[in-house]
């Protein structure tokens, strides 16, 4: 068998294939890695390849007589290598990036809103409420620039959540995330009081859902750990 030396032609396609021929060496399929994808999109490329062999081996003075086909060589070589690629392919995980306790908490504030304000929006499909509203009422209440004042103080708080839950201190942070999703949970159980509405009844469980989400997350911080010498 001739010996690959410094010679790449040697290296990359006839000792390999020699050496697989002749059962030396058990993995034949590394060599060719690189050009398999081509092989496998060209047959005209292949065949070329498996030619060049049979030639390059004329001229080493290496009959090929008893060795296994170049072209068969070349395509199990080939085979073998897109089978390992679909097998990694298959076999590795997808990406996990860990999420920050700040960026879960804020992301659950920015839910319940979408519920709240879908929730009110919901409210005025309900028949007589327009009329109501109009009337300088709405769920029994008078509309007067105190209660509009309330209700806007009610929601800013709530905004202003997702973005003082990014920048807070961690322990005021932990605290401020514990406290008022209790309160914001008592003033939508209040609200239900008289409702019979499904769809009432469900966006309040929504809602007390992420705030009990909020608490529980902001409960269970993660402690940072320090070294000590």
């Amino acid at each position: 068998m001739p010996n690959g030396g410094d010679d790449p032609v040697d290296n990359l396609i006839w000792v390999p294939f020699v050496e697989n021929a002749q059962g030396v060496t058990a993995d034949p399929k590394r060599p060719y890695a690189s050009g398999c994808v081509r092989f496998r999109t060209s047959p005209g490329l292949l065949a070329t390849a498996s030619k060049t062999i049979v030639a390059w081996a004329s001229v080493r003075g290496c009959p090929l007589d008893g060795l296994a086909s170049p072209h068969a060589f070349l395509q199990d070589a080939c085979r073998g290598v897109k089978e390992e690629a679909d097998l990694a392919i298959t076999n590795s995980s997808l990406e996990e990036v860990r999420i920050g306790v700040r960026l879960k908490i804020s992301a659950l504030w920015i839910a319940m809103l979408f519920l709240y304000a879908y929730g009110d929006i919901f409210g005025f499909f309900r028949r007589g409420v327009i009329e109501d509203v109009i009337a300088g009422e709405i769920s029994g209440i008078e509309i007067t620039q105190t209660f509009l004042f309330a209700v806007s103080v009610y929601i800013a708080i709530a905004s202003a959540m997702v973005f003082l839950t990014l920048v807070l201190r961690p322990r005021l942070n932990r605290w401020v995330n514990i406290v008022l999703p209790i309160l914001y949970i008592v003033s939508i159980a209040v609200s239900a009081i008289g409702e019979d509405w499904a769809y009432y009844y469900f966006l309040s469980i929504a809602e007390s859902s992420l705030l009990l989400l909020i608490i529980w997350y902001a409960w269970t911080w993660p402690k940072q750990v320090t070294n000590q010498a």
